[in-house]
């Protein structure tokens, strides 16, 4: 009797948590990619990672664990071999294969894209993302264990680590309507289902996929907004109407919302950058990138243009650096053209900044302000001459040394640059210790800055509101929001 009573008492102490309601995810700012291979920003990660999800995470201490992959993966000599789940099923009910997982991290070294970093390490798919059709790319699959075979060009465990990226994510099939809104362009196994998504031209609805390994969702449906106006933000977050905002514009405003803290030293900073195309090779010499770097009004741009706790950086790792001396040599009527996304309110601000300071380096700047289908496209071949971006690295760029290589590939893919160092160059800092590809990062970060053709303008923490009565989110050490958990409070879902 003391037994049942006991249990009755806990069971009235601990109320189910209730299912149902609609969150509304707004996201202000840079445009909105859920592709894993496109993710560009604090919002992509998160988001995208709620429809799609990689073989491993990272739990609070760093640490791999498993999710499409059954146990944690097995270094032999210089393979990593990965067992799969033989139970995962995509939102349209196929099977989680190793072919198919085979067939997509293979796809990543067969087109550029901003997930194509994730196979750098791997042998022949650094030739093939040069351009080398023959060169083969050791990748295998093996149905009857289910594992997955990565051929390394040199040993390191650090490499499982990319395995847990988001943009190492596994889209299943493509959808069948042809409608890309947000780049929604396949199924996943996350906790929300894309398989029969409501469109609008204001938002995209996700439901709660009841095949997923870990349970249906709490969260009956969640709204996907993209705001460009800046009022209008400010006005929904006074107005409580969003679960969750990214890029919060006014903290002031986010009365009704708890703003995310964000341990700048473990995780990624979203970096607003002037990027440095094929289209002038002259930009993109030493000599002229430095006279960019000396150009650009960095505090200026951070404070004023971009706020929110923007600060001028000159280097990848978020850091300011003492700039030198240089530049272009005289040429009356350098002119180029600088790509901003149309749909992007802040970098417009920011390229109109930047169209008068690099009137200092001798450089007459024509903004041309285009379709972001025409960003992701120009990212990719590098056929521009500057554009100003949003970039989100990859990992934890205050961690390890494979942590911060990690962070440093990843950017260089969103620049177009996957094969940024030759395998000769990769293979000699991956065999240095941690103390010896410590003291080389530096210079590493120097020569990938340049050959990507990137300069960093600003570093800023991303400013995530969440509604103080939605329950059960939390912050992962990637730096995204899982959401698969989260609902609202009892007193919020019965209003």
């Amino acid at each position: 009797m003391i037994t049942l009573l006991t249990m009755l008492a806990l069971s009235t102490a601990a109320p189910r948590v209730p299912y149902g309601g609609t969150a509304v995810a707004l996201v202000y700012g840079a445009p909105l990619s859920l592709d894993p291979r496109a993710i560009s920003t604090a919002a992509d990660a998160s988001l995208s990672s709620l429809v799609y999800e990689s073989l491993y995470a990272l739990d609070e201490h760093g640490a791999l664990v498993p999710v499409l992959a059954r146990a944690l993966p097995e270094l032999r000599g210089t393979t990593l071999v990965v067992p799969l789940r033989t139970d995962v099923v995509f939102h349209d009910n196929k099977t989680l294969t190793a072919s198919l997982v085979a067939r997509h991290f293979l796809s990543l070294a067969e087109e550029r894209s901003n997930s194509s970093f994730i196979v750098v390490p791997v042998r022949g798919a650094l030739s093939r993302l040069a351009g080398d059709k023959n060169a083969r790319v050791y990748i295998t699959a093996r149905e009857e264990d289910a594992t997955v075979s990565f051929e390394l060009i040199e040993a390191y465990d650090g490499f499982a680590r990319l395995l847990a990226s988001p943009r190492a994510a596994i889209p299943g099939a493509a959808l069948a309507s042809r409608d890309e809104l947000f780049g929604l362009r396949a199924v996943g196994t996350g906790p929300f289902s894309v398989l029969e998504p409501k469109r609008s031209n204001e938002h995209l609805s996700l439901w709660p996929f009841r095949g997923h390994l870990s349970g249906r969702p709490f969260l009956e449906t969640l709204q996907i907004k993209a705001a460009v106006s800046r009022f209008g933000t400010i006005s929904l977050l006074k107005r409580a109407d969003a679960a969750v905002v990214f890029g919060v514009p006014d903290v002031r405003a986010a009365k009704h919302h708890q703003i995310v803290s964000w341990d700048k030293r473990r995780l990624p900073l979203e970096l607003t950058v002037l990027a440095i195309g094929d289209g002038i090779g002259e930009l993109a010499t030493e000599d002229g990138r430095r006279a960019i770097d000396l150009a650009l009004d960095r505090p200026t741009l951070a404070k004023r243009f971009l706020g929110n706790g923007a600060e001028p950086v000159s280097n990848l790792f978020g850091e300011m650096e003492q700039a030198r001396e240089g530049g272009l040599r005289e040429r009356p009527g350098m002119r180029a053209t600088l790509l901003v996304s149309q749909a992007d309110s802040e970098a417009k601000r920011v390229a109109e900044r930047v169209q008068l300071d690099l009137l200092r380096a001798g450089i007459t700047v024509i903004i041309e302000k285009v379709p972001f289908s025409v960003i992701e496209n120009r990212r990719r071949d590098r056929r521009y001459d500057l554009m100003v971006d949003t970039v989100y690295a990859d990992g934890q760029p205050g961690g390890v040394s494979f942590d911060r290589l990690h962070a440093l590939l990843s950017l260089a893919a969103m620049r177009g640059a996957p094969n940024v160092l030759s395998e000769a160059e990769l293979t000699s800092f991956l065999r240095r210790s941690e103390e010896g590809r410590r003291l080389e990062l530096p210079a590493l970060e120097k020569e990938i800055r340049l050959r990507a053709g990137i300069v960093p303008i600003a570093a800023r923490a991303p400013v995530i509101g969440v509604q103080k009565t939605l329950l059960g989110w939390k912050l992962t050490p990637l730096g995204t929001i899982e959401l698969a958990d989260a609902y609202f409070s009892a007193e919020q879902a019965n209003e």
